[in-house]
């Protein structure tokens, strides 16, 4: 074999040489196709908080405790101690 080798990566399957409007509109086409399918998840997500958000509220009005019985507030200091320290032993790289 003879030559210069004009590309470091090798093609495989068919190449397509295509007018720049041509890909732009293909490339479209599937970014659309992309969106469309996102907008459906989006419904979905958006159906299923508006039937689950009605329990939430309900539930926030409940205290959240421990296994031991404590409030999870009351270990909030402790968990901010805990957090201080990591972030300055992080940082501290220790």
């Amino acid at each position: 074999v003879t030559g210069v080798q004009t590309c470091a990566l090798p093609i495989y399957g068919r190449e397509v040489i295509s007018g720049e409007d041509h890909l732009l509109d293909l490339i479209g086409k599937v970014v659309s196709g992309q969106n469309g399918q996102l907008g459906h998840q989006i419904e979905h997500l958006t159906a299923v908080v508006q039937k689950g958000f009605p329990q939430v509220i309900k539930n926030m009005e409940k205290d959240v405790v421990l296994d031991s019985g404590a409030l999870v507030g009351k270990i909030a200091p402790r968990v901010d101690m805990e957090l201080g320290t990591n972030t300055w032993k992080s940082r501290r790289r220790i």
